[in-house]
């Protein structure tokens, strides 16, 4: 196992093979056409094998996997029951653990894409593009997220069903979320308010033009939430304790600007065009934007914070609902010359990313 573990051959093989079939599928998400997925299981599978043995330094893959190793104690300090269980099920064999769940939450996944309709060529650039290679391989709360959206797409999808009934099935799934990462809460509250509490454009703008006051008042925000039992058993302390490692210089200003400036775009021409749309799936493109926005948005107030390490957790966390939504605005809107600007840019953002910022 440990061979594997830190196989450099396999973990570069996974990253040739991810960018191989971001290429082959890139006409599917841009021109709405049939992807080189032809069903969910192949999804599945590469999810999962992606999230298996792709392992670069850092996030959970690595802090965990001493854990096994060793057989230490300390993993249920940080860790949910759940996970403590299944560790000791499976007599500490860590990629077994990894296969069930990351797995797990690859199905889901996929289940939440097939509820919503969204055909696997779309999916495949969506999710390994935005989510995957972004964060979902290492947080461990992916487990959670997915089961939390999936609840989320049955909302929305089964509108034949009672609205009771509806809204007692999304109660119970995500409430069954919270025990497979405990920062569950705060992605449970935002949900609900994307869901529940109606959101138009003029109160987006409301958020953008009150952002230099919240900015200023981040430090104690930060304080206040890393003092939640949320960030508890997860890290907080370290997200706060870490130095402020964004450069003051062209570079990393630079970085930044083309690192939002796919998502920026994007979200500008579907407030401005979309926002009030009526067609059936308007309400769940709607919904899982807004979700997206409100992450996004409280990553940009923590970015180049003291404490600007939960502009990072907030960043990779609002990954996974605008994977969601961009797969659910290219099954609209493409082919469209939005949609291939908006490929153009982020193809750029992310050449920029390997070439100039993950280079030591």
């Amino acid at each position: 196992m440990n061979n594997i573990v830190f196989d450099e051959t396999l973990n570069n093989s996974c990253l040739i093979v991810l960018n191989l079939l971001v290429f082959l599928n890139i006409k599917s998400a841009v021109y709405n056409k049939r992807g080189l997925y032809t069903n969910y299981w192949v999804l599945w599978f590469f999810i999962t094998a992606f999230s298996l043995y792709y392992r670069p330094l850092g996030g959970d893959f690595w802090y965990s996997f001493p854990e096994f190793k060793y057989r230490l104690v300390m993993y249920k300090e940080h860790m949910e029951p759940f996970y403590v269980w299944l560790k000791e099920t499976v007599d500490f064999d860590y990629l077994l653990w990894r296969f069930i769940v990351w797995g797990s939450a690859g199905g889901f996944v996929c289940l939440l894409f097939k509820k919503l309709k969204i055909q696997p060529g779309i999916g495949s650039i969506a999710f390994l593009v935005f989510a995957l290679l972004d964060s979902f391989y290492y947080m461990r709360n992916a487990l959670g997220f997915g089961i939390l959206y999936w609840g989320v797409s049955l909302f929305l999808a089964n509108r034949s069903q009672s609205y009771l009934k509806r809204l007692i099935l999304l109660l119970l799934v995500s409430g069954i979320s919270y025990f497979f990462h405990r920062s569950m809460p705060l992605y449970i509250l935002f949900s609900y308010i994307a869901l529940f509490i109606p959101f138009n454009q003029k109160r987006l703008c409301y958020l953008v033009f009150l952002f230099p006051l919240l900015y200023l008042a981040v430090s104690s925000l930060a304080t206040s939430l890393l003092a939640m039992d949320v960030w508890a058993d997860d890290g907080g302390s370290y997200y706060m304790e870490q130095e402020n490692t964004y450069s003051a210089n062209w570079k990393g200003i630079v970085s930044l600007l083309i690192g939002y400036a796919p998502f920026i775009y994007i979200s500008y021409y579907y407030i401005k065009n979309d926002f009030n749309s009526t067609d059936s799936e308007s309400y769940a493109r709607r919904t899982f934007f807004l979700i997206f926005f409100f992450l996004y948005y409280l990553s940009f107030l923590f970015t180049g914070q003291a404490s600007k390490n939960l502009a990072m957790r907030f960043g990779d966390s609002s990954m996974y609902p605008f994977a969601i939504f961009i797969a659910l605005y290219f099954k609209r809107y493409a082919p469209s010359k939005i949609c291939l600007y908006f490929a153009l840019i982020m193809a750029f953002s992310v050449l920029w990313y390997f070439l100039f910022t993950n280079v030591n």
